[in-house]
């Protein structure tokens, strides 16, 4: 019963790991588009029109990657715990 209750919790260190690492990725792909977007031409004409402002929208792209990289951090280091523990288990 206890091997079961260790491999449950094995699993869902690893589920979470990869979890965090997919979600990382997801928010830093999205991020990049979203700078890729408002950096293009269509873009920049469209809001000289609309607003009448010549240049790309205002935003710090660096502060928007930090909960992408926090994701990251905490899908490696979850990861990390799991293949550390399999590894200390098997002799």
């Amino acid at each position: 019963m206890r091997i079961n209750a260790h491999n449950r919790k094995m699993n869902l260190l690893l589920c979470s790991g990869l979890l965090f690492l997919a979600i990382g990725i997801i928010i830093a792909t999205f991020e990049r588009m979203l700078e890729t977007t408002t950096e293009s031409l269509t873009y920049v004409l469209y809001r000289y029109i609309a607003v009448g402002q010549y240049d790309p929208a205002p935003v710090n792209y660096t502060r928007l990657m930090f909960p992408a990289i926090l994701a990251g951090i905490v899908g490696v280091i979850l990861c990390l715990c799991y293949f550390m523990e399999n590894r200390k288990k098997k002799p």
